[in-house]
């Protein structure tokens, strides 16, 4: 993987449906469109296609929202109901244009299961709807009906379970989900934060007895233990670790992190977090030290050490000096590096390091991705491994890098990464032989062009603070 490379063009295809009749609004999923240069869509029965235009897009809830300016379109078109999130063994339809032909498709099926899954790459875990009903390449974006004939719509097909071991197992986005993300645009009139409300703090599941015993839990409650706070979060104001997190907003916890859906359903807290909007009020009901207290704080959008979304939060990114290519940790780099396995291929230190709090708003995580072989990097075979400082300086993100490498005075350059390991290479020849080396390798510059724009200029640094181990 070389982030200086662009990916050749391609064409995909997925469905659709109106939602807002009125206001001329078309939904699917954000990864039917997303990077798109054209949009083109087409009624059902009518063969010409319509160019459409990407008002919205949000890839943390995979959703967008189109429009077609010509009035043709619309004539006689008719918006759907979306209704609340079906119940167990509900019946419902899957309509779209999956690979396999170009008329509507409509398969069957029912709600097996009301979970917590993950969107796309995101590690956001948002509530879906599990179906049994088949969902193939080209469903995606189309509507599953509840009741076909009185327009009800259960939500919008996005994924499919693409493991061996799995058969007939389908997602859909239900309705809170999709409020969420229309809610936003109604009230800001962009989406930016669609369900990336965050805590600022990660907690434990507390049914070991002894470990009940040791807090002061008694018989009749139940919560978690608040074990890491985001030193950077409002909530550090409020929380302290070692707090047990009774009730969210009135929701009794209970010890293994669930509280009630509805019925006998429960789900993470997480659920309830993720359908807030930024900037509600999160209200905690605690106990520390044996006290109960009753804790408020305006909620925040999620800022990940690890950015999670291409273009959103991170774009690809590089620095090369002596053909050692450094680059910041995102989940979409790890995706394409490592493919759709990354978690379970990726080195455990990579892995640790991606689970702690930002320090500083500008932190970054950078690697050392791979070396481009030259005769000045002889004998290093280091790749996929954190850079700690360089020449005792500290790395604050990439930035950094480049202008510590690009002013540097002393006679060598030494690269610390983890485990201690350290590349060294004297100044003056990683300078005169970097041009040769980008030549042979077919890379057109040392640097991606967002750190091109700030070559040699002194990084601002934000604001540090103590992150607890």
């Amino acid at each position: 993987m070389h982030p200086w490379h662009v990916r050749p063009q391609k064409s995909g295809k997925g469905s659709a449906f109106v939602i807002d009749a009125a206001k001329r609004r078309i939904i699917t999923n954000a990864h039917v469109v997303e990077d798109a240069t054209v949009a083109h869509v087409r009624r059902l029965g009518v063969p010409k296609r319509w160019p459409a235009k990407v008002l919205h897009l949000s890839r943390v809830c995979d959703l967008a929202l189109l429009t077609v300016e010509e009035d043709a379109f619309w004539k006689g078109m008719e918006d759907v109901e979306l209704v609340d999130t079906p119940h167990l063994q509900d019946q419902i339809l899957v309509c779209g244009f999956p690979i396999g032909g170009d008329s509507l498709s409509i398969t069957s099926g029912i709600v097996s299961r009301v979970t917590l899954c993950s969107y796309g790459t995101s590690t956001n875990k948002l509530l879906a709807i599990q179906i049994d009903a088949a969902i193939n390449s080209g469903n995606s974006g189309g509507p599953v009906f509840l009741n076909l004939q009185e327009r009800q719509v259960a939500g919008v097909a996005f994924l499919k379970h693409a493991s061996s071991s799995a058969d007939n197992i389908g997602y859909i986005i239900p309705k809170p989900v999709v409020d969420n993300f229309l809610q936003e645009i109604e009230v800001s009139g962009h989406v930016k934060h669609c369900c990336t409300a965050a805590v600022g703090f990660i907690c434990q599941p507390m049914e070991n007895p002894y470990l009940r015993e040791k807090y002061k839990l008694s018989k009749d409650q139940s919560g978690c233990l608040v074990f890491r706070i985001s030193p950077l979060s409002i909530c550090s104001q409020h929380l302290r670790v070692g707090d047990i997190i009774l009730e969210i907003d009135d929701k009794q916890l209970a010890d293994d992190g669930t509280i009630m859906f509805r019925d006998d359903e429960r789900l993470s807290y997480a659920h309830t977090i993720r359908m807030k909007m930024v900037g509600e009020t999160l209200h905690l009901k605690v106990l520390r030290d044996g006290k109960e207290l009753h804790l408020s704080y305006p909620i925040a959008a999620r800022d990940p050490l690890v950015p999670e979304f291409h273009n959103l939060d991170c774009v690809p990114t590089y620095f090369i000096t002596g053909g050692l290519v450094f680059v910041p940790v995102t989940i979409p780099f790890m995706h394409h590096a490592l493919g759709a396995q990354w978690r379970r291929v990726a080195p455990v230190r990579i892995l640790d390091a991606m689970m702690g709090y930002k320090s500083a708003e500008d932190q970054q995580i950078i690697i050392l991705h791979q070396i481009l072989v030259a005769d000045i990097n002889f004998g290093y075979k280091q790749g996929m491994i954190q850079l700690k400082d360089f020449n005792g300086t500290p790395i604050r993100n990439l930035q950094h890098l480049a202008y510590l490498v690009d002013t540097c005075s002393e006679e060598f350059m030494e690269f610390t990464l983890d485990f201690g390991f350290r590349i060294v290479f004297r100044t003056r020849s990683a300078r005169e032989e970097s041009q040769a080396i980008l030549e042979q390798h077919a890379v057109p510059h040392d640097r991606s062009p967002n750190l091109q724009d700030c070559a040699g200029q002194r990084p601002d640094l934000a604001p540090a603070v103590a992150v607890d181990p």
